[in-house]
């Protein structure tokens, strides 16, 4: 399994839910179980481990730009940290092929957890909104969720961490939405959000590697 995510792909890694159960029969249930995967979403799997420090196995699928055209666009824009005023439509189209997964415990890459970014805030502002911003984005840690109120972006965009850390990985997302601002945590397929009372105001940037920082969380900082 390759280690970093393609810019024009959405990564999601079903959880093996069957890890943890018999120890017997695990190799044979773990098998069955990645069968019934194929079963439903007519994707292919590979086998991982999302757990950095601690195994989380999970079977890794793809979605790209065949299923969805302007994926590769909307995610290059997006991150660029420059407004989308056109195809704003398209988010909740790559939302549902998405949400498709959500009958599984899964984890998501940067891209991924970004889609359900987007239609968080568009449920919060009740619709499709006109423009639309990436202030910042960074990659914490999952121990972090509980602290959601207390966290704030850096006014960077970073890139996002490694496949084989997104079993301990809490995206956090600044975006604009008509000049709305929303602080948005994605912990697996779940969002958090928090409205701002006025527009962010620090510069989204682009920092390059940084996002490579997360860094192998294994257990909270002491």
């Amino acid at each position: 399994m390759k280690r970093f995510e393609d810019a024009d792909e959405i990564v999601v890694a079903i959880i093996d839910e069957t890890y943890g159960g018999d120890e017997r029969t695990y190799e044979y249930d773990s098998r069955q179980y990645k069968i019934s995967l194929l079963q439903e979403f007519a994707h292919d799997f590979e086998d991982s481990n999302v757990g950095p420090g601690a195994d989380i196995p999970a079977f890794v699928t793809v979605v790209r730009e065949n299923v969805l055209p302007l994926l590769p666009w909307l995610m290059a824009v997006f991150f660029s940290g420059k407004p989308i005023l056109d195809n704003l439509g398209a988010w909740q189209q790559i939302f549902f092929s998405v949400r498709r997964f959500f009958s599984r415990p899964l984890v998501l890459n940067r891209n991924g957890a970004a889609v359900i970014a987007v239609e968080a805030v568009f449920k919060e502002m009740g619709g499709t909104p006109r423009s639309l911003l990436l202030k910042s984005y960074r990659p914490v840690g999952i121990w972090e969720v509980g602290d959601f109120n207390k966290l704030s972006g850096l006014g960077l965009i970073e890139n996002g961490p490694p496949i084989l850390n997104l079993g301990r990985v809490f995206h956090l997302f600044e975006i604009e939405a008509d000049g709305i601002g929303f602080l948005v945590g994605i912990n697996g397929k779940e969002a958090l959000v928090r409205r701002f009372p006025a527009p962010l105001v620090h510069p989204a940037q682009n920092s390059g590697d940084l996002g490579s920082a997360l860094m192998s969380p294994t257990s909270p900082p002491g």
